[in-house]
């Protein structure tokens, strides 16, 4: 946003500041830090206890920064209810414009019930969404339902530099189709799908490898598909845990792959999300694999810029793809290569800068 005249200062947590809240200038941003120790909270979840802590501070520093600063209006980017409502209370009092920056929405599960959650999120959605002055959504779900309530919208969808990192040749023909996935294994990314897609092209003879760049198979959700691995030996030699790596590493990991997969069941967490690697996954120019879910169909087309899986997310259908895409190198190049393009028309930074500063600007104007 910079480049279009808008300027942002980013606030949040950190255990290094030693007064309450610091304002620093890093990289030519300006950040102010709070410290979580100064806002001591205690509650029954971690998640309840960040929201608390975030409102305390906003309720503290909201003013001074303020008026310190010549801020002219705020973004929220909390699903939580208790931590935006300070920020919102603020601004209206204040004459001051305020936008939300919607980007989860979890489904009703037990776990989300019982830490709090789902209620902070529809506390939110209900009470406070509808009196935004605008909302910046991460999929079509959130403005479509802004334009329900009549609340100003626009799409900015997950977005991702162009570092030039680009495929220029095919994979040697004694090489095995390579996958390279980022991120953790948690349930919605369906990991114990994607394995057993994998053990279906071994099993018909076609050598495949999957390399997993991050921290994986540390946290209690990640457990089964982990256990399930690990009953497979002939799976194991396939899968490649890599931890975490230098950017320069995993850059070069991303443009090595032959494809990548984006795996979503069709729920209203798929529906509201948007996956924040697949721009990056497309601007390598390798294809991705993805559910054919959520608003997918409204930006890409099946073997175009993307090859779809049915929402129901087969493991035969994936091993089709892999079959497929293995096989036939010429369109698996041509996908990726439009892959690309799209990428660059639709989740620049340029294009979504352009468009959210524009945005922003026509709504502040209403307010002077």
């Amino acid at each position: 946003m910079r480049p279009h005249g808008i300027q942002l200062i980013l606030a949040g947590s950190s255990k290094s500041v030693e007064t309450p809240w610091t304002l620093r200038k890093i990289n030519g941003f300006w950040e102010v830090h709070f410290n979580v120790k100064d806002f001591p909270i205690y509650c029954h979840s971690k998640a309840m206890k960040f929201g608390r802590q975030s409102a305390k501070f906003y309720q503290l520093a909201l003013p001074e920064l303020f008026q310190k600063m010549g801020i002219t209006g705020a973004i929220t980017y909390s699903a939580q209810y208790q931590t935006v409502l300070p920020v919102f209370e603020y601004c209206r009092l204040n004459n001051k414009p305020i936008f939300a920056d919607m980007v989860e929405l979890f489904d009703w599960k037990y776990r989300y019930f019982l830490n709090g959650v789902n209620f902070q999120e529809w506390l939110l959605i209900r009470r406070l969404l509808p009196c935004f002055d605008g909302l910046i959504g991460i999929s079509h779900y959130w403005c479509d339902w802004a334009k329900g309530k009549g609340v100003p919208s626009v799409l900015v969808p997950s977005f991702a530099e162009d570092k030039g990192w680009v495929r220029s040749t095919q994979s040697p023909i004694d090489k095995p189709f390579t996958i390279t996935f980022i991120g953790h294994w948690v349930e919605r990314e369906l990991p114990i799908t994607l394995l057993r897609a994998m053990r279906l092209c071994i099993d018909q003879g076609i050598p495949i490898e999957l390399n997993v760049l991050g921290n994986v198979g540390k946290s209690r959700w990640e457990r089964k598909a982990m256990h399930f691995l690990k009953g497979d030996s002939v799976l194991q030699a396939n899968v490649h845990f890599l931890g975490f790596v230098s950017d320069d590493e995993r850059d070069q990991h991303l443009v090595n792959a032959d494809a990548f997969v984006v795996l979503r069941k069709k729920c209203r967490e798929t529906d509201a999300m948007f996956p924040t690697r697949l721009p990056e996954y497309m601007l390598t120019g390798n294809p991705v694999i993805i559910s054919e879910v959520g608003s997918f169909s409204k930006c890409f087309k099946h073997k175009k810029d993307v090859w779809f899986i049915s929402k129901e997310n087969r493991p035969e259908d994936l091993a089709e793809a892999f079959e497929y895409l293995a096989t036939h190198s010429e369109e698996r190049s041509a996908i990726g290569r439009l892959g690309r393009v799209s990428a660059l028309n639709q989740f620049s930074m340029d294009v979504l800068g352009k468009r959210l500063a524009s945005f922003i600007k026509q709504i502040v104007k209403n307010y002077n």
